[in-house]
Order: C-alpha cells, then sequence, then structure tokens
C-alpha cells in the first residue's frame, strides 16, 4: 500500500474545518485487519477497533505550507508484545477525542513488530513529510 492522504481530510481542509496547527493531530498504528478505504473512511470510527495497536503521543512541531504537513517525530510510549502480530501503516488523524468526529488524514507504511518497548516514527526521512496533498487522492 503507497501513502496515501484520505478524501475527507481533504474536504475538510479545502472547507476550512481543520486547523492542523492548533488542533491535536496523532497517529495510530494498525494490523492488516484494517483495509483502507481512502475514498470513503471518514472518521476513526472507521478504522477497526481491533485493529489498532498503538496510539501516538500527540504530534508536536507541526507546520503546514505549499500542501505539505510536516510535524516532529511521532512518539509511542511502550507498545506491548502482540504476540507476533505487527503493524502495517500508521493511520493519521485530527483527534477530537470522539471516534466518530476525529477525522481521518493519512495513511502511511508502517511496518514494526511491537516488543514492548517505545517506538517512534521520523517523518524527516520522507519527502512528502507527514503528508503532502497533490495529483491522485
Amino acid at each position: 500500500m503507497a501513502n496515501r492522504v484520505y478524501l475527507q481530510a481533504v474536504i475538510a481542509l479545502l472547507r476550512d474545518n481543520a486547523n492542523l496547527l492548533t488542533g491535536t493531530v496523532r497517529g495510530v498504528l494498525v494490523d492488516g485487519d484494517y483495509a483502507p478505504d481512502t475514498r470513503n473512511d471518514q472518521t476513526l470510527a472507521d478504522v477497526p477497533a481491533a485493529a489498532r495497536m498503538a496510539t501516538s503521543q500527540p504530534f508536536t512541531g507541526k507546520t503546514f505550507a505549499d500542501n505539505t504537513f510536516d510535524a516532529a517525530d511521532a512518539e509511542f510510549g511502550a507498545i506491548p508484545d502482540a504476540g507476533g502480530d505487527q503493524s502495517t501503516a500508521m493511520v493519521i488523524y485530527l483527534d477530537t477525542g470522539n471516534e466518530g468526529t476525529s477525522t481521518l488524514l493519512a495513511i502511511q507504511d508502517v511496518v514494526f513488530r511491537p516488543n514492548g518497548g517505545t517506538f517512534s516514527v521520523s517523518f524527516s526521512t520522507n519527502p512528502d513529510h507527514v503528508f503532502r496533498i497533490q495529483g491522485d487522492i
């Protein structure tokens, strides 16, 4: 799966309904039980709870310029061993505190097998940083 932006994120940004800089942005590691549909999935409630492995701390150092959202590394606390299960991606979302209104923003390939230790995702090595809005959604 390629890194993608959710259609609902683009709509929310165009309507000025999503403030990435002042809002709480988080990432959630998901396993293969989640089959992302970036055209139709809209909120965190569309991501099955059973597929969610761990949620990051709120993103810090956020910037949004030239259609590119960037942030400091996504930091996860200790992630318990999942009995061999591994993450396949990280879903990035605007956290409202309610799954039904927390807008899905983007999904990135992140393969990680939890082992009880902490984990972080570095965006600086990704040319699109956290995500970039361009071309085909």
